[in-house]
């Protein structure tokens, strides 16, 4: 007997064994019985699905030749499934090396759904909701001092504004400078009494230099609002609340750069408009530039440019709005300080002592007075200029903290 006929012959037994299985199989009720593929008619060839795989060695006794029905490589299952559950139609092994009745080694998925018949919904386990695996970090606060640091110098309106300030400084410290020495050299061309002049006589450098004080300070004013109010305008304030979870960290820092950048250009405007105030008033003033009074005084002029700084940022921080910082804060500076000075009353009169815009100077006004009060709590002198105008830039940047924590990045312009 040939190979090929030896074959045959297994697959026509193993044919038999499956017919006989599918007779016997017990299927769930509403399942039609599955009849298994009958023999081929024809006993010329086996059908063109059915492969066989022989082993090198063509010995009837030790071949074994696996005969499949159709089905894709890889689709066995282990030797141990030998029950198949509903649905499935067991695969057998036509051969054994014993001659035993064929062994179920493999099974099938057949389709067993009643024909015209929907299919019946399959019940699905319920979801688990997914756990959010975002971890939020504390960034670093010298990494978000030097990333507000970057967005500071690449606004142009910073560059703008503190341009516009140090030519105002210089620009009236030149222009008292000429006032005084024509006051001196020709008072009846200026229109100005001897009395006057004699105000002017023995003036510090650094005392000329601050003249220009009221206008830097509007000015600053403008950048102070527009430096956080712009971020609200533009929305790019919920990309830097994204990048820094912790919103304490990044009002600091921005408060933290802001103020060095108005305190260094204050120092280096005010120095240059008492240089130049200096060439007009060499020969009648006092040269204080390089005294430990001078720089104290240029120290403090310069810090109450940063405390109204500050005190402008933080009405930006509250209130969310350019025009409405911006006008506020004008106010409290310009139009208060009118009212309390035309209200008849003692109580208006005191009040204006303590508007930031006059406390401001005390710390840098350093007479015989406020020198002699410099470090009095009670009376008006270095130490109690600062902490009024301290006050000034800290209460409503407390009020900035509460709304930027209530509202977020909600609330802009």
């Amino acid at each position: 007997m040939s190979s090929a006929q030896f074959g045959y012959e297994q697959y026509l037994q193993a044919q038999a064994a499956l017919r006989q299985q599918a007779m016997t199989t017990q299927y769930p009720p509403g399942y039609p019985q599955q009849p298994y593929p009958t023999v081929p008619p024809s006993l010329d060839f086996p059908p063109p699905t059915v492969s066989f795989p022989y082993h090198d060695s063509d010995d009837e006794t030790t071949g074994k030749h696996l005969i499949t029905t159709g089905l894709p490589p890889g689709m066995v299952a282990p030797p141990q499934a030998m029950e198949h559950t509903p649905g499935h139609i067991p695969v057998v092994d036509p051969v054994s090396d014993t001659g035993s009745a064929p062994a179920v080694v493999a099974a099938t998925q057949v389709d067993t759904t009643p024909p015209n018949s929907a299919a019946a919904p399959q019940p699905t386990a319920p979801r688990t909701p997914r756990k959010s695996t975002v971890e939020v970090r504390n960034v670093a606060f010298f990494r978000v001092l030097r990333a507000e640091s970057i967005k500071l110098r690449t606004l142009t309106s910073t560059w703008w504004l503190l341009a516009i300030a140090v030519i105002l400084t210089i620009g009236m410290g030149a222009l008292m400078g000429w006032t005084i020495k024509m006051a001196f050299e020709n008072p009846e061309s200026m229109g100005i009494s001897p009395d006057m002049v004699d105000l002017f006589r023995n003036m510090e450098a650094t005392t000329l230099a601050t003249t220009g004080m009221q206008f830097m300070q509007l000015v600053v004013t403008i950048l102070g609002v527009l430096y956080i109010t712009n971020e609200y305008s533009s929305g790019s304030i919920r990309a830097t609340l994204s990048a820094v979870p912790t919103r304490l960290v990044m009002v600091i820092a921005k408060a933290v750069n802001l103020g060095i950048a108005v305190f260094l250009t204050s120092m280096a405007s005010l120095y240059a408009a008492a240089m130049v105030g200096w060439a007009f008033i060499s020969g009648y003033g006092v040269d204080d530039r390089f005294t430990l009074s001078g720089l104290r005084a240029i120290a403090g002029a310069s810090l109450a440019n940063t405390l109204i700084t500050l005190l402008a940022f933080a009405v930006g921080l509250l209130l969310r709005s350019t025009a409405g910082g911006i006008g506020t804060v004008l106010g409290v500076l310009l139009v208060l300080p009118i009212i309390t000075q035309i209200l008849p009353w003692d109580w208006a009169t005191t009040t204006g002592e303590y508007l930031p815009g006059a406390s401001s100077i005390w710390l840098y006004n350093f007479g015989d007075a406020a020198a002699a009060n410099m470090w009095d709590w009670n009376q008006w002198g270095f130490l109690k200029g600062l902490w009024v105008t301290g006050a000034w830039a800290l209460l409503p940047f407390i009020g900035g903290l509460a709304a930027l924590k209530a509202r977020d990045a909600g609330g802009s312009e």
